[in-house]
């Protein structure tokens, strides 16, 4: 998965912060973690479609 982008390229804000700057490598940290949260938010997305495509469909009664 990995691309010979720069997080720079594909990320134009970082571009707007001088390249010094604690604010760059804090947002450099941020979008390294929700790339992070998303790539788990899409593996759950399949785990659950795979644990529901497994299940026999079951019935909801209420008493």
């Amino acid at each position: 998965m990995m691309t010979d982008k720069s997080p720079y390229d594909r990320r134009p804000y970082l571009k707007a912060i001088p390249p010094s700057g604690r604010i760059r490598e804090r947002l450099r940290k941020l979008d390294h973690e929700i790339r992070q949260l998303q790539i788990l938010l899409e593996l759950a997305s399949e785990l659950e479609r795979a644990s529901n495509a497994d299940a026999p469909d079951q019935e909801v009664t209420c008493e």
